[in-house]
């Protein structure tokens, strides 16, 4: 009898383990579905001669694909291309001034941190939402 119980017992406890891991999955995954990176980023980008800042617009083309557009007074807007969205990381390239610029951001809600790798290194880059 006793042994039954304590068969019993871990049966539950294991039954409640892969309870709740399930649980956290299904709403690590809706938190991901549900998150939409799309608006106007303010972004800051530290340089060695300075920082480099501007607009980032995120938009939703017709087929559902994500657009990004970074305005800056040094380089224009820079249209990013290949740009892939996935576990809450934006990854995209473009070319400026004849060299491949590889970008990655990470969003955290109305919070943006990544990172700009070119020929000559990596550059770190945060921004914010704009409200409204």
């Amino acid at each position: 009898m006793m042994k039954t119980m304590q068969t019993l017992k871990k049966s539950m406890m294991l039954s409640a383990l892969a309870l709740l891991l399930t649980v956290f999955s299904v709403n690590q995954s809706v938190a991901q579905e549900a998150y939409d990176p799309t608006g106007t980023w303010e972004y800051e980008v530290s340089m060695p001669e300075g920082d480099l800042t501007g607009d980032m617009i995120i938009s939703r083309a017709e087929d559902g694909t994500l657009e990004v557009s970074i305005k800056s007074d040094v380089y224009g807007t820079i249209e990013l291309e290949d740009v892939v969205f996935d576990d809450l990381i934006l990854e995209g390239s473009a070319e400026i001034d004849g060299g491949n610029i590889e970008f990655e951001f990470k969003f955290d809600g109305d919070d943006c941190e990544g990172a700009v790798y070119t020929p000559d290194g990596t550059l770190e880059m945060t921004a914010e939402r704009k409200k409204g």
